[in-house]
């Protein structure tokens, strides 16, 4: 009889310490949403991030979760760890065009615009409506309008020297300032087609077509 009720303690204390472990990471979720909502993102990130490493492998990942510590990591600045758990969220399917434009910040941080130009353009295409879409298009405009504005200004640094040249060099200084300006004209005309009224890019056209007409 002793020894049923020690064989019986055993199995009890066994499972109990099971549970515990099973149980884990929810507790260490919870925890983190508690750090979040009191704003002490450091910490819901260090919390979240340990809920991650014992979440059970058979378990259906916490979406919500995901993006949360996304966020924590946003707010942090820490971009390369908002780039990865904003696109593990994008693949989860749990607030999608917010998490494809954080994704894009966060990719500008890092300073990889052609990834960043990408993403945006297939965000752009598969939301058409939301504030993340209208932050999305003004992204697009500030990234065109900047490389615009790089060959534009190179072209006008290249006219300057014409005021030194000799005038045997006036017609390659003014082919190659000519070339920077063609350059420049593309990316305006990709801010026309996001914002067909800002001025900023048709003023930049209109002096790119008068000087290479």
């Amino acid at each position: 009889m002793r020894f049923n009720l020690v064989f019986l303690l055993l199995i009890a204390f066994a499972v109990s310490s099971f549970a515990q472990v099973d149980n884990e990471h929810f507790k260490l979720k919870n925890e983190g949403n508690a750090a979040y909502r009191n704003k002490e993102y450091q910490k819901a990130l260090d919390t979240y991030e340990e809920a991650l490493k014992v979440w059970p492998p058979d378990e259906i990942m916490d979406a919500q979760m995901i993006y949360l510590v996304a966020d924590c990591a946003r707010r942090l600045k820490d971009d390369e760890k908002a780039l990865l758990y904003f696109s593990r969220s994008l693949e989860l399917e749990y607030n999608p065009d917010n998490s494809s434009l954080y994704m894009a910040s966060a990719l500008r941080a890092l300073n990889r615009e052609d990834e960043m130009e990408m993403l945006l353009l297939k965000s752009v295409e598969r939301f058409q409506e939301g504030a993340a879409l209208v932050q999305m298009k003004k992204m697009l405009v500030t990234h065109y309008m900047k490389k615009g504005a790089e060959h534009f200004n190179r072209a006008s640094e290249i006219l300057k020297t014409a005021a030194g040249a000799k005038p045997e060099q006036y017609d390659e200084i003014t082919k190659r300032a000519n070339d920077s300006f063609s350059e420049a004209k593309p990316w305006f005309e990709k801010v026309l087609e996001i914002e067909s009224e800002n001025e900023d890019a048709a003023k930049r056209i209109a002096e790119i077509n008068n000087r290479i007409k």
